[in-house]
């Protein structure tokens, strides 16, 4: 043999073709496969799915033999569809809900009064800046708009009420909130407790004129900033109480009815009407 001369054998191996079949097993990259056989210690319990890896040159369809090897080891009742990546559980209550669903909370039931904090729980119904007079119905459960006011006329502040009371007009007593922004229906506001607004409607019927009180509670949001240094009424201006009597006597108007302000009192008035309120309220049936 000569220098340079390659050898036959040698040659024979680098002019060999290559086995494509282990080059594309290699480079095919790892498909998750859903294994949803229960194990065979337990096949009447419910499990979570088992992963496995393996090498496959071709996606999982509904007619592969893994899918019907599926089909034939796991019972009917526990599958209701087949797709293009196996077989899909059925929507078992057993593992998508610990229990029945339930319903929301009441928030006529809900407390009052936050005992840590000895701050008022407001549910706010209308929000400031809105037309929409949205109200609480017991009898669905839900919120529910009751009313739109005209135009250029809105809800200056976020009105709501305190659970668990009965006012005369035969509602919860309402609450007037002060807040940096506007919350939304349905919310609870932790609130400390400032005066209240004493005030009463007027209506007209055929077989006289009805007065009705109307109080209003005011509170200010616990988590606040622009009312922060409020502690009481006598820290809101007196223009503010003017526009609130204005406001409420354009309101009630609407409805044909008359407002008169009777008086603007402290916490301590406040905190007695509540204690009435809620005696009322227990003795409802």
């Amino acid at each position: 043999m000569f220098l340079g001369q390659v050898h036959p054998t040698a040659r024979s191996k680098s002019l060999r073709q290559p086995n494509f079949n282990k080059i594309q097993a290699h480079s095919q990259p790892k498909v998750p496969i859903v294994d949803l056989r229960p194990p065979k210690s337990s096949r009447n319990e419910t499990v979570p799915p088992r992963l496995h890896f393996f090498r496959t040159p071709d996606p999982v369809s509904p007619h592969s033999a893994h899918t019907k090897a599926l089909r034939q080891t796991t019972p009917p009742s526990k599958f209701t569809s087949y797709s293009h990546c196996g077989v899909q559980p059925a929507t078992d209550p057993k593992t998508t809900l610990k229990g029945p669903m339930k319903a929301l909370s009441d928030p006529t039931r809900l407390k009052p009064i936050d005992k840590e904090s000895n701050l008022l729980q407001v549910i706010v119904e209308t929000p400031a800046g809105s037309r929409n007079k949205f109200a609480f119905d017991p009898d669905q459960g839900i919120f529910s708009l009751k009313k739109v006011l005209p135009a250029g006329m809105v809800f200056p502040w976020d009105f709501g009420f305190l659970p668990r009371t009965l006012a005369p007009d035969g509602d919860p007593i309402d609450v007037l909130l002060l807040m940096d922004e506007s919350a939304f229906p349905g919310i609870s506001v932790l609130a400390r407790l400032i005066g209240v607004i004493e005030g009463e409607q007027i209506e007209k019927k055929k077989d006289g004129v009805k007065k009705i009180r109307n109080d209003r509670l005011v509170a200010v949001a616990d988590a606040n900033h622009m009312y922060a240094n409020v502690r009481r009424m006598k820290d809101l201006p007196s223009r503010w109480v003017k526009e609130l009597e204005e406001f409420f006597v354009h309101y009630h108007s609407l409805e044909g009815k008359q407002y008169r302000l009777l008086g603007v009192k402290g916490a301590e008035a406040a905190m007695t009407l509540i204690r009435d309120a809620r005696k009322t309220a227990r003795r409802k049936p």
